[in-house]
């Protein structure tokens, strides 16, 4: 049958996946290779692995022994030739014939009716076939449920292919030598002859079309569908990995996931590298990510010029006296304390400027008067007659408008310098994780 069971307890990750050989990679069951390639995806964490590979093992068994009942049906000496809706006088479409009613009718492989009229693939369960293994799935697409056909399929020995056409995917049996079918529990062994159709299976019903049907549906081929040749083609393993690594690439950036997005198509494009959808799409993604990063920086720079032109992050305007000049009388200690821009003159005592006395002394001022304003730490006041109060400077005095010049608190200079600081290292990141990105994608 498959060693699926085996699959699911590698602890490998997709991106070590790509890291094998062709030959490594036919030993892998198709359905461990797409969920492994949809591994750390929303709503994968909750998937049992394990549980979906053997519901897979336990559905071919089930096939098996339909195949067996129903045999009886088909006479191979039959004059009817298969046609597109019946498998005729052909062993190998009677065979997928059973499989397909079996897996449809019995175990609920169905198109997720959400999907048929609303084809939105941004939820991973419609893109991976854990959508219709795993008990909660809704069905599945044409995305998966030729993946499950396909998985089911190879666990009976029948050489199925997967093929990707414009916006599709079916699955193909293709032999050109012939089948030998064994099976175990009961024993049986019959031969195949040689053969190749197409099976389709992603909708209502089951269909045989030929090569020429997929030409126009789902989706008319224009010349550069022609030119990149990729289309109807059986795919190897390695083009099945870089499949389910495209769609995980697709739903990643669907979720706003642009980084995994690109490093998933740049994987798709060494499992494939001569397909040249994959390096268009990747060169699209990577061209719609960089504008997307610069009008993400844009938009940090508008913000930080509006944070700096806001009046609580304005630089503070140095403080400016009412005069430039301080008269003091001869004599007078010249003082320690002089703002910037300041010079002495020293005069006689009658033209002298006013001033407060030092920290320690005492300011007499008159009674009945309102208290000096913005008197420095240290100063005691003493309430005295009017004529013996002492003269108070301009900028002191209550009963004088207040100076031309404004102050601005240390605690909002310190919060803008904080706030320049985080915007020039969170600026620092991104242009460092831009140069990053640029990197891989040139490599």
């Amino acid at each position: 049958m498959s060693n699926g069971a085996t699959d699911s307890r590698l602890s490998i990750s997709c991106w070590d996946l790509c890291e094998l050989s062709e030959d490594d990679l036919k030993t892998w069951d198709i359905a461990a290779l797409n969920l492994v390639a949809a591994q750390g995806l929303p709503g994968l964490d909750a998937v049992d692995v394990a549980a979906c590979l053997n519901k897979l093992d336990e559905w071919a068994e089930r096939v098996k022994y339909a195949t067996l009942r129903r045999m009886y049906q088909f006479d191979p000496e039959s004059q009817r030739p298969p046609d597109e809706f019946g498998y005729g006088n052909s062993l190998a479409r009677f065979c997928c014939d059973v499989l397909l009613q079996v897996l449809q009718e019995e175990c609920g492989v169905v198109y997720n009716p959400a999907r048929k009229f609303d084809p939105e693939f941004g939820d991973p369960a419609d893109v991976f076939v854990h959508g219709i293994l795993d008990d909660n799935g809704a069905g599945g697409t044409c995305a998966t449920m030729p993946v499950v056909y396909i998985a089911v399929a190879r666990r009976l020995g029948y050489p199925a292919k997967l093929v990707q056409v414009k916006e599709h995917l079916f699955f193909r049996w293709e032999e050109p030598h012939g089948t030998l079918i064994e099976w175990d529990r009961p024993k049986t062994e019959f031969w195949i002859p040689p053969d190749r159709f197409n099976v389709e299976g992603a909708g209502e019903g089951i269909a045989f079309y030929p090569d020429s049907h997929y030409i126009q549906w789902p989706r008319l081929w224009v010349e550069a569908d022609f030119e990149h040749e990729r289309y109807l083609r059986s795919l190897s393993t390695k083009e099945e990995l870089a499949d389910f690594l495209i769609q995980r690439a697709e739903c990643q950036w669907e979720l706003g996931q642009r980084e995994g997005s690109l490093k998933a198509y740049y994987y798709a494009r060494q499992l494939a590298p001569d397909d040249s959808r994959y390096e268009r799409l990747h060169a699209v993604r990577s061209r719609q990510y960089d504008q997307h990063r610069e009008q993400e920086l844009q938009r940090i720079l508008e913000i930080n010029e509006r944070n700096r032109r806001a009046p609580q992050y304005q630089q503070p305007k140095p403080v400016t006296p009412v005069f430039r000049t301080l008269k003091i009388a001869y004599g007078t200690p010249y003082p320690t304390d002089l703002q910037p821009g300041m010079t002495v003159q020293y005069v006689s005592p009658e033209e002298a400027d006013v001033t407060l006395p030092r920290p320690g002394q005492t300011l007499k001022v008159a009674a009945g008067r309102p208290l000096p304003r913005n008197l420095p730490p240290g100063i005691g006041i003493q309430v005295v007659a009017p004529h013996l109060a002492d003269p108070l400077p301009p900028e002191n005095d209550p009963l004088l408008p207040p100076p031309r010049y404004t102050q601005v608190p240390a605690a909002g200079v310190d919060a803008h310098l904080e706030n320049v600081k985080r915007i020039q290292q969170q600026n620092m990141r991104l242009l460092a994780e831009q140069d990053a990105n640029r990197t891989l994608r040139s490599s």
